[in-house]
């Protein structure tokens, strides 16, 4: 792919043009990856970035992508010989998506055998590919923000909640022990959005695009390791983001290869500086009016990848501690009108309680193990809504609470087939995951105390 380098010409303030007798030969090999590659992002891409105008999206959602997901769900039903949920493992890495990158790498497959057989004198692809490069620059613009803003402000990798806080390490999940180890250090977390903000900054411009997308390519490579080897279910985005960006990479290959090996022949000029049009392109810029209509879509899709970063970032903002939050221990625990003692090997009975910041509850049993509920709170009625994310409606439960002061909670109501009555005692604990961190990093770990 390196060859696609020989495509793009040197930088000038009087821009060359290129004869008939200049332009590039591209090799078989290469023009058939270009086909496939052309047809791949665009496939994948589209309808970007219609789809990102606010008003618009929804019109697109409608008539593109819910059609598209019926097809996929038809197809991957057929393949798997079972539905396929809209939900399963959460947002992202469905079985749905996989079967919809499958569709698209086979019609980029035939789309490339069809074009490279009713195209076969064309030697090169200059202007098709100063076209692709801008479509996947601003593909990779976007998510980049995005995620630079979502770490910068500290949304992705929060601060470590009570329920996590208290959970045993050996049994944590791998995504979850990942959120933790990130959200500790708000300077590490800003440094990888600040590299993410930084590699999108530079793809905006032409002249520093092979930069940017060195940068995204490092800082991708490091985001697709770890959510496979976490197990965080963004693998197929991730993969899908960071060979954009090694496609970016690719084109100016040979230039990169001179900078690094000096000693070796200079690149000519058609396989000079990424930042220059195609002649074509400088002669269709002649005109003052296109320079300016181009400036002005530059500006807008740029506005739109800034509104798209800042939107999670006022969504998703962490909202503060619900009147139920804390760290609770079962003081006593009556069910169906009996009281209960403390006894470890009861695994249904109740050891303590934790709600978090996000209002959900999480009960932790005698035997250590835990389940964790999203909590609606009635403050009219004084009650609480449990449901789970699996949708068991077997494991919902509504419960009401009071409370003597502060730091004492009772809860009653219908759990698991019994009627509880659960009185709770708020405690005050310190972690020195927490503490820890505060702690100059000078100042050297401190050794625990046997």
């Amino acid at each position: 792919m390196s060859e696609l380098a020989m495509s793009v010409m040197a930088t000038s303030d009087s821009p060359a043009r290129v004869t008939a007798e200049q332009r590039p030969v591209w090799s078989a090999g290469l023009r058939v990856a270009f086909r496939f590659f052309f047809s791949y992002f665009l496939l994948y891409g589209f309808p970007f970035p219609i789809d990102r105008i606010p008003i618009i999206s929804e019109v697109v959602d409608r008539i593109y992508y819910q059609p598209w997901m019926a097809i996929a769900a038809s197809l991957g039903e057929r393949l798997l010989g079972h539905p396929l949920l809209t939900m399963e493992n959460g947002e992202s890495d469905r079985r749905i998506d996989f079967v919809q990158v499958f569709l698209i790498l086979i019609v980029a497959v035939l789309i490339s055998a069809i074009w490279s057989l009713a195209d076969r004198r064309r030697t090169a692809y200059v202007e098709l590919l100063a076209a692709l490069r801008v479509y996947v620059r601003y593909m990779l613009v976007f998510p980049l923000f995005v995620y630079a803003a979502v770490k910068i402000v500290k949304i992705q990798f929060p601060d470590p909640e009570p329920d996590a806080l208290m959970q045993m390490y050996g049994d944590s999940q791998p995504g979850r022990l990942l959120w933790m180890f990130l959200g500790h250090s708000y300077a590490y977390c800003a440094f990888i959005g600040g590299a993410e903000l930084l590699a999108g900054l530079l793809l905006c411009f032409r002249r520093t695009t092979t930069l940017g997308a060195l940068i995204a390519s490092a800082t991708l490579l490091n985001v697709v390791l770890v959510n496979v080897f976490f197990n965080v279910g963004v693998k197929l985005w991730s993969s899908n983001l960071l060979v954009m960006s090694v496609f970016l990479v690719a084109v100016d290959a040979r230039r990169l290869t001179h900078l690094l090996m000096p000693g070796r022949a200079a690149p000519s000029t058609l396989s000079g500086a990424s930042s220059a049009w195609p002649p074509s392109f400088d002669r269709w810029l002649e005109k003052r009016w296109r320079r300016g209509a181009l400036a002005a879509s530059k500006v807008l899709v740029i506005a739109l990848a800034g509104a798209a970063a800042v939107k999670p970032v006022l969504k998703y903002r962490k909202p503060p501690p619900p009147e139920l939050f804390g760290i609770y221990d079962v003081e006593s625990f009556t069910r169906n009108g009996e009281l209960e003692p403390l006894t470890i090997t009861d695994a249904r009975r109740w050891r303590g309680a934790i709600v978090n910041t996000y209002g959900q509850l999480t009960i932790r049993f005698m035997d250590d193990s835990t389940i964790r509920y999203r909590m609606k709170t009635d403050d009219a009625k004084r009650t609480i809504a449990l449901s789970t994310w699996d949708g068991d409606t077997s494991k919902k439960a509504l419960l009401g609470y009071s409370r003597d002061d502060a730091d004492r909670l009772t809860l009653e109501g219908p759990y698991g087939g019994d009627k509880l009555q659960v009185r709770l005692h708020k405690i005050e604990r310190r972690f020195r995951l927490v503490d820890d961190r505060l702690r100059l990093f000078f100042d050297g770990p401190v050794e625990s105390k046997r």
